[in-house]
């Protein structure tokens, strides 16, 4: 319910961009991410347990896109590739991305920011356990952003929820059948940006 209406919610700014200043923007973005489920992860084979390896996961995604700039609010819409290590398992990122800021001041801004992602995940270094992704994951969250002439730096908040399903092979035991790496997510990002 909450997500239907925060996405309804940046829906309605839409209709702005129509007499914006619009901005080709570059966005490098830095993730720390920190999800208990993952970390519980393991599967075993007798008496051989193997777990994700590691309590945190690190990930880069590259994005670009526009944004349509307003006196009041600004909205940045674009789609981009990444990466993300958790010990043990990788994948890739396709993802979607729209965040709405709402500017407080010259240079400061503050707003939601929505994420669609989708994943080619594999696990290392043992081919007897794969993954597969047959869902997408969503990251939801709070974004503040410091803007300069050519750049903005920002900090952003959220919950990413995202899963895989796992086939064990060669008599690897996984009760729960799905890797579920949900969890807080914070990261940091420069966005180069250039009016159009």
């Amino acid at each position: 319910m909450i997500f239907r209406q925060m996405l309804l919610a940046m829906v309605m700014f839409l209709p702005v961009v129509c007499a914006a200043e619009n901005y080709l923007y570059l966005n490098v973005k830095e993730m720390f991410l920190l999800s208990q489920q993952a970390s519980r992860f393991e599967v075993e084979r007798g008496d051989r347990t193997v777990d994700t390896g590691r309590l945190y996961g690190l990930g880069v995604t590259q994005y670009a896109g526009v944004a349509f700039d307003q006196p009041n609010v600004r909205i940045n819409l674009g789609g981009g590739v990444g990466y993300l290590n958790y010990g043990n398992f990788d994948t890739g990122i396709f993802a979607g991305q729209l965040e709405v800021f709402m500017k407080l001041e010259d240079q400061l801004m503050f707003g939601p920011c929505l994420e669609i992602q989708f994943y080619s995940p594999h696990w290392w270094p043992d081919d007897d356990i794969e993954l597969t992704s047959k869902a997408p994951g969503f990251l939801i969250g709070l974004g503040l952003n410091s803007c300069m002439r050519f750049a903005d730096i920002a900090l952003q908040a959220g919950y990413l929820a995202g899963k895989f399903d796992v086939e064990s092979k060669n008599r690897y035991y996984n009760d729960k059948c799905e890797l579920n790496f949900s969890g807080v997510a914070l990261n940091f990002s420069i966005r180069f940006k250039n009016r159009i």
